[in-house]
């Protein structure tokens, strides 16, 4: 390797260490506004419930959300292997 070609490849690294270490900052984030959004969902289904719109209520109850939250901390627990 030449040294222009060296002096690249250390900026490289450089840069891939710089966001290994950002990434799990930013899935952090992600998780706490994942968990702040789930809990003002389930405190607007309780309004719901509490305010007796059982029709309604049933259409939310079917209502999936398209990822669970244990399936997202399943993957923030690989960060880092």
């Amino acid at each position: 390797m030449g040294d222009w070609a060296i002096s690249r490849e250390i900026q490289c690294y450089q840069d891939l260490d710089d966001e290994v270490n950002e990434l799990p900052i930013k899935l952090n984030i992600i998780n706490f506004n994942l968990d702040a959004t789930c809990n003002r969902h389930s405190c607007s289904e309780t309004r719901l419930q509490l305010a007796r719109v059982p029709k309604k209520t049933i259409q939310l109850q079917n209502i999936k959300p398209t990822t669970s939250r244990s399936a997202w901390k399943r993957q923030s627990t690989l960060v880092g292997r």
